[in-house]
């Protein structure tokens, strides 16, 4: 769909509320960092270390999540999980689970990650936890999308950040439409 992951680009996964953006988002780092050994670092604001790890581990040994918590799996699925989190634990994947990050930290730690690792993809979840020093929330959208667009110019790498769509939808089962929020014109403007 959308053509592959470019050097200097922005991608947004937008929808909303438990829709499966964070999931999404998962899966395009595993794809990379866990098959395609690319490294690749993800920024969860809003999730915490071990509930993001959680998540990788159900995906990438393809086992229900809730079994793996609750202690509930059989011999086969033990070995399954033995046998794949050698997979994840050996990939080029960087988690960085600092909550309130502000778009100047965010940015040194983008920089630091390319430098030091080589990280050729950020995945960040989810974007209106950015702190951009606004207060109108249009305005500390257009900064901070601003500013994530001339990180991949800078760095030359891929970005791709979930953002939360607003369920102001009156119409049940209508799907959201980027003019139903002012904010996300300006999301569009820059990805």
């Amino acid at each position: 769909v959308t053509g592959g992951l470019k050097p200097s680009e922005v991608m947004v996964i937008a929808g909303q509320g438990r829709t499966g953006k964070t999931s999404l988002a998962i899966s395009i780092a595993k794809k990379n960092a866990v098959d395609g050994k690319i490294p690749c670092a993800f920024f969860s604001l809003e999730m915490s270390n071990v509930k993001l790890v959680n998540r990788l581990i159900s995906s990438v040994c393809d086992i229900d999540g809730s079994k793996i918590l609750n202690d509930q799996l059989n011999h086969d699925e033990w070995e399954k999980l033995d046998e794949h989190i050698s997979r994840l634990l050996g990939s080029p994947l960087y988690i960085d689970d600092k909550f309130g990050l502000t778009i100047d930290e965010l940015g040194n730690r983008m920089r630091k990650f390319s430098s030091e690792h080589g990280v050729k993809l950020f995945i960040i979840d989810y974007l209106q936890l950015i702190d951009c020093y606004k207060h109108n929330r249009s305005d500390e959208l257009f900064v901070c999308m601003r500013s994530l667009r001339e990180l991949v110019d800078e760095l030359g790498v891929t970005i791709i950040a979930t953002c939360l769509l607003g369920s102001g939808t009156e119409e049940k089962d209508r799907y959201p439409k980027m003019s139903d929020h002012q904010e996300f014109m300006t999301i569009n403007y820059f990805a």
